[in-house]
């Protein structure tokens, strides 16, 4: 089993992935570099995403801006890096027509001095039309993280 981080590395990592929906939900995406790292990827369904421009233009694929992102539920391990951590989350969207949309965030951060940057994301959604996705987030898959 991998170790676990300390106690200040788990919060930090909490605080990075929520700042990130803080600044998505308020569009605020000039701030998207105080936690994304220079070679940042987002991977989901609709494909890959570079750096923080791609990050907006993956938020904005919807159309119209999505009122509130929450990411909870998040686990946090050290990987064979001693700089980099992964951290498995629980994502809730909610649309302006008060439905929710649920999934899963496979990240992996680098520890800096400035404190913990994404480096890779990946959007896991967990189905649609009320249709869960098997096999499509599990323990092995989140410890292939950084590994």
């Amino acid at each position: 089993m991998a170790a676990e981080p300390a106690i200040e590395t788990v919060h930090a990592v909490e605080q990075a992935l929520a700042l990130y929906d803080h600044l998505v939900d308020n569009g605020e995406w000039e701030h998207l570099p105080l936690i994304l790292a220079e070679d940042f990827t987002l991977v989901a369904p609709a494909g890959s995403f570079a750096g923080a421009p791609g990050a907006r233009a993956y938020e904005e694929l919807a159309g119209e801006h999505l009122p509130a992102h929450h990411v909870i539920n998040t686990q946090v391990e050290t990987t064979a890096d001693p700089g980099l951590v992964r951290a498995w989350s629980r994502y809730l969207l909610v649309t302006w027509e008060y439905e929710a949309r649920a999934g899963d965030y496979l990240d992996l951060l680098r520890l800096t001095g400035d404190g913990p940057r994404l480096v890779r994301r990946e959007v896991l959604p967990r189905g649609a039309g009320g249709q869960f996705r098997l096999g499509h987030a599990s323990f092995e898959r989140w410890r292939a993280v950084g590994a």
